[in-house]
C-alpha cells in the first residue's frame, strides 16, 4: 500500500471518527508492534494525503 503505483488510491478515515479505521490501525499495532504498526499508518496517510476527517454524506 506505500508503493508509489497506489498513490492516491488508498485512504483511510480519521480513527477518532471511524470505528473501522480504528480497528484497522489497532490490527496493525497487534500484528507489528507499536511502533512499525504506526510508521506505515503514518506512512499512508503522508504519502497518499488521503485521510477523512467527517463522516461520508453518502450511503453503501
Amino acid at each position: 500500500m506505500i508503493k508509489p503505483i497506489y498513490k492516491g488510491e488508498v485512504g483511510i478515515s480519521h480513527p477518532a471518527s471511524s470505528g473501522t479505521a480504528y480497528t484497522i490501525i489497532a490490527g496493525l499495532v497487534q500484528l507489528m508492534g507499536e511502533e512499525k504498526g504506526f510508521r506505515l499508518s503514518q506512512s499512508i496517510t503522508q504519502k497518499h494525503h488521503a485521510i477523512h476527517t467527517q463522516r461520508s454524506s453518502t450511503s453503501a
